[in-house]
């Protein structure tokens, strides 16, 4: 064999060899931690739908409604909040959320899904019986009123969930 033939088996068997640790570690990320975090979690399961209202003003109010997934301490999701003024509709608002569940407490870190009006926020919840209570912090989206508003929010379980 060759010099040529040499670095070329050198490089082709570099190239296989990296491309079976790329997939050996994404079945270890995505398959094996994963399963081993759920078969080994004892803590508290909030994963199902929330729904609760925020009241603003008098006039103004929002419904939530909460999609969680968990696996072990960690939270994925969705939440999407339905602004109304004076009882009509104003607004729609869909977030990805993120966080962890830890020591009796939800932190989730929020991101508008659209483009066009940028927010985000963080939620820092308590698990209750049956409830999720804590405080909202927001970017206002609105241009009257101050830039961070922050707010009390109750979620309880959806009928789906219940």
């Amino acid at each position: 064999m060759g010099a040529f033939e040499n670095i070329l088996l050198g490089v082709v068997a570099g190239v296989i060899t990296s491309i079976l640790l790329y997939w050996f570690s994404l079945i270890l990320i995505r398959i094996i931690i994963p399963w081993y975090q759920r078969t080994t979690y004892k803590g508290i399961d909030v994963s199902g739908e929330w729904v609760g209202k925020v009241t603003g003003t008098e006039n103004v109010f929002w419904n939530v409604t909460l999609n969680i997934t968990q696996n072990a301490h960690a939270l994925v999701g969705t939440m999407t909040t339905v602004k109304y003024i004076k009882s009509i509709e104003d607004r729609i608002t869909s977030m990805n959320v993120s966080g962890e569940v830890w020591e009796g407490f939800v932190s989730l870190k929020c991101r508008t899904v659209s483009s066009k009006n940028l927010s985000f926020g963080s939620m820092l919840l308590k698990i209750n019986d049956s409830e999720l209570r804590g405080i909202q912090i927001f970017r206002n989206l609105s241009k009257a009123g101050p830039e961070i508003v922050n707010m009390e929010i109750l979620l309880k379980p959806s009928e789906k969930n219940a």
